[in-house]
């Protein structure tokens, strides 16, 4: 896997050792991010600039693939609001307002959206861990991620996620030029 991914806003990313601190000092805490590179991929790189995985999605977001360090996973989205990755009969990941799941993990998670003026906020919840990320609206060639307790399979979960923003951010530009503003 290519390893000179860069942040394409020139910013350096701390390691986050005071953020873990801030929560518990006992709960792991990350901070990655996701840019896109000139080619059009989406690269998540840890706060060391190590590349993790990437995401190729073409520009109208129906599907895309994701590569980590052990697999390449197909992702898709159902309608407006579902996005899965893996197979569409037994997926790995599925973030839906109404039915969340992630495969090996037991309990409650759920997945929420929000648009704000600076950033798409997507919100993956359990009771014991969260996944934030905030994708810039304008150009979507960021998206800052922070990883707070244990996920199975963190880096396609992540990256699922930054597709269902990236599927929303594109639904919201459709409506917007329909719409005439």
């Amino acid at each position: 896997m290519n390893t000179t991914a860069k942040h394409l806003d020139g910013a350096d990313k701390h390691s986050g050792s005071s953020r873990n601190a801030a929560h518990g000092g006992n709960r792991r805490h990350s901070d990655l991010a996701i840019t896109r590179d000139d080619a059009g991929t989406y690269v998540l790189t840890d706060h060391q600039g190590r590349e993790l995985g990437t995401l190729r999605a073409p520009t109208n977001a129906g599907q895309g693939a994701i590569q980590t360090e052990h697999d390449r996973t197909a992702v898709s989205r159902y309608g407006s609001r579902r996005v899965t990755a893996g197979n569409e009969n037994d997926p790995i990941v599925v973030l839906d307002r109404d039915h969340t799941h992630l495969a090996g993990t037991r309990g409650l998670a759920r997945w929420t959206i929000r648009r704000r003026w600076k950033a798409y906020e997507g919100v993956l919840s359990r009771p014991d861990a969260s996944i934030t990320l905030r994708l810039t609206p304008f150009t979507g060639r960021r998206c800052d991620v922070e990883v707070n307790g244990h996920w199975d399979q963190r880096d396609l979960v992540v990256l699922t996620a930054c597709f269902a923003l990236l599927v929303r951010r594109r639904r919201d530009q459709i409506i917007m030029v329909t719409a005439g503003h």
